[in-house]
This record gives C-alpha cells, sequence and structure tokens, in this order.
C-alpha cells in the first residue's frame, strides 16, 4: 500500500498491521575489566550501585542457586536491582 510500508493488503482488502523484527542484542559476559575506575580526584563516600537485568531469574537460580551471592561477595554494592520482566506469581 503507498504511503503505509507497515501496511500489507489482506485478502479482504483491509490493511494488515506487519510486525517488525526486534533489533539483534549482543550478549556481554561480564568481567572485571569493564568497571570503570574511581576518578583520581572523588571526595566523600562512594555509593557503589549495580543493575542487572536478569533474563530468566528463575532459570538462572536453577542453574546456579549461589549466583547472586557470588555477584555480592565479589562487587560489594551498596545497592544492587535486580530487574526481571519475564518472572511470573507461580
Amino acid at each position: 500500500v503507498e504511503g503505509a510500508p507497515d501496511a500489507v493488503p489482506s485478502a479482504g482488502g483491509a490493511k494488515k498491521s506487519r510486525k517488525k523484527a526486534a533489533p539483534r542484542v549482543e550478549r556481554v559476559v561480564y568481567s572485571e575489566s569493564l568497571r570503570k575506575p574511581l576518578p583520581e580526584d572523588h571526595s566523600g563516600p562512594i555509593t557503589k550501585v549495580m543493575t542487572w537485568n536478569v533474563a530468566g531469574l528463575r532459570g538462572l537460580l536453577r542453574k546456579n542457586p549461589t549466583a547472586i551471592a557470588q555477584l555480592i561477595a565479589r562487587e560489594a554494592p551498596d545497592v544492587l536491582c535486580l530487574q526481571e520482566t519475564k518472572i511470573s506469581d507461580e
């Protein structure tokens, strides 16, 4: 259909919306080399905040029940934020 790149005519002539493919996201494996060093001119206390977008928290904990404890022991964050978008109330 001219002027509507996201619409495709259906058999009945009505426009049907076409879903666009989600962009591929490259996974990055965390390592200490990814840490940013503290600025040399910092003064006063520093709060270390970590955030982790865990895709499949339940699966991760089944596979490695101590994964989060290991992360906390290794990194010693003051605040750890875990995001999980797929978990349910089962």
